[in-house]
């Protein structure tokens, strides 16, 4: 009694296909994270990855129009014969006759801040994505003025300056807070506060002045900011800071 259905389940899952590809900018070639891909009239659909690939699995057999759409470049419709148990690709080159028609750092600015927007409209998360090219145009040399001008921060200062280092994200206390550089984790002086935001500027200016790493900066600002040592073993530290204003800061790991 139960053999047809199991024949008739068996035949469904082979009268669908799978649809795979890569969505790029025409202009640039750059890949595209974030467009959506979405195979018309039916509920199929996926977002790009950072590589701008995209996988559509469980297709049913058939010719369809496929349609991909990103903020700021033009929508882009294709066709593709799907059929049952064969893989199909499809790729995408979007482009924008606006953007074309613009300078050269106007097209850089749009691209940069739809970039931005299509990274928030397709994340798992609450997320809020600045660009690079935004942050560019901003005149404040503060880590925590820049941050506060994202929806849902705010800077505080540490009382003793009017100069923000700290910032408070959607009504959270800061001592809340886990800020990554890079992938890294940043350090905390300490105070309870968490990441010290204001003196992350001071690290990139510092990795600027020595030529070092901005990382290990971090630990040299903190240890600046709380008039603190810090004892390291980096010996490429180390020399960069001989001679300079801050030697006395590091001190040399010594082995026991």
């Amino acid at each position: 009694m139960n053999q047809p259905r199991r024949i008739g389940t068996a035949a469904a899952q082979t009268l669908t296909g799978a649809l795979s590809g890569r969505v790029s900018n025409s202009a640039s070639g750059q890949s595209l994270q974030g467009a959506i891909v979405r195979v018309v009239g039916t509920e199929l659909r996926a977002d790009t990855a950072r590589d701008g690939s995209f996988d559509l699995r469980a297709v049913p057999a058939g010719r369809y129009e496929v349609e991909v759409s990103y903020f700021g470049l033009d929508t882009k419709r294709a066709s593709v014969e799907i059929v049952a148990g064969r893989p199909a690709s499809l790729n995408f080159l979007l482009g924008s006759d606006a953007v074309q028609l613009e300078a050269v750092k106007v097209e850089a600015d749009v691209l940069g801040q739809a970039r931005a927007i299509n990274q928030q409209r397709v994340a798992e998360s609450m997320k809020n994505v600045t660009s690079e090219e935004l942050f560019g145009e901003m005149t404040d040399n503060n880590v925590a003025k820049a941050l506060q001008r994202i929806p849902g921060i705010s800077a505080n200062s540490d009382g003793g300056t009017e100069v923000p280092r700290y910032v408070n994200i959607r009504g959270f206390d800061g001592s809340l807070n886990s800020v990554q550089l890079n992938g890294a984790r940043l350090p905390t002086s300490g105070t309870g506060q968490g990441t010290v935001y204001g003196d992350t500027a001071r690290a990139f200016a510092l990795a600027h002045e020595l030529d070092h790493p901005v990382y290990d900066c971090l630990y040299l600002a903190l240890a600046e900011v709380e008039d603190a040592r810090m004892v390291t073993a980096d010996q490429r530290l180390l020399t960069r800071l001989r001679g300079s204003a801050w030697e006395e800061l590091a001190r040399p790991l010594v082995s026991a």
